[in-house]
């Protein structure tokens, strides 16, 4: 009975991860076009995170609610818009995908909880950081401030970790990125991170504490050493240019923290 259960458990938490994934999408896609990182949609004079309802990319036909099924609906239209046949970005689904192994992942480790609960709703916050990262090159406010309100607020009166060590988190990390930062520009006359690079590691300092950076900051580097330095030498021209290139580094702060979050609490 308890393992009929938890099986049980497991796949509302599968299947709750595949909806919320398919609300990040709507986030990924649309708080850019808000903010200003690109251009604004052309059809729609109302455009926010509410309305209008999910459409087509290229036709504007707005989805109808039983073709609007995570990763299902994908599926059965075979990537493509039932309208006019625009390949639908894979993006999508794997966003669903991604979203619903990192919540079964954090339920296992974790277990259910109010804790698993609030963690969540961190990983939510910084698989959408980081794809928005990952397509644009920008860690927004929006987001990365977010993620510090709630930190320091969910320590104050759940304590993930004694607020003391949360604020310290926040102050600390956003302090030796913002000296890096400025210690690179300093040698090479070229900005090496973003400020959004320390804003985020400040919210995951202030979610975590300060005592859990230097493994999350450790195991980003290495991560993204790698990954660059591969794809660098497949890029001459990357490579040429190596510390001139722009890094998504918010992939990786986040990368490591997800997979570091059972471990870390």
């Amino acid at each position: 009975m308890g393992t009929i259960s938890e099986e049980y458990l497991l796949s509302y938490i599968l299947i709750t991860g595949l909806v919320v994934g398919s609300f990040l999408n709507t986030i990924i896609y649309r708080l850019p076009r808000i903010i200003g990182l690109t251009e604004p949609h052309p059809k729609f004079e109302k455009f926010n995170l509410i309305v209008p309802r999910s459409h087509c990319d290229n036709c504007n036909y707005q989805i109808p609610y039983y073709l609007n099924i995570p990763v299902l609906s994908y599926i059965l239209l075979k990537g493509k818009c039932s309208k006019c046949g625009y390949k639908i970005p894979f993006l999508y689904p794997l966003i669903e995908v991604l979203t619903g192994l990192i919540f079964v992942w954090l339920c296992v480790f974790i277990g259910f909880s109010f804790e698993l609960l609030f963690l969540l709703l961190l990983a939510s916050l910084l698989i959408v950081v980081a794809f928005i990262d990952f397509k644009y090159f920008v860690l927004p406010d929006e987001i990365t401030f977010t993620i510090i309100v709630s930190g320091l607020f969910i320590n104050a009166w759940f304590s993930i970790v004694p607020l003391t060590d949360s604020i310290m988190g926040c102050v600390v990390g956003y302090s030796l990125f913002f000296l890096i930062e400025k210690g690179f520009y300093l040698l090479k006359g070229v900005e090496g991170l973003g400020r959004g690079d320390a804003k985020l590691i400040a919210g995951i300092g202030a979610w975590l504490g300060w005592f859990n950076l230097p493994y999350i900051i450790l195991v980003a580097a290495i991560t993204g050493i790698i990954i660059y330095g591969i794809y660098a030498f497949q890029n001459r021209g990357i490579l040429n240019n190596f510390l001139k290139t722009k890094i998504p580094f918010g992939i990786f702060i986040s990368f490591a923290t997800l997979t570091s979050l059972p471990f870390l609490i």
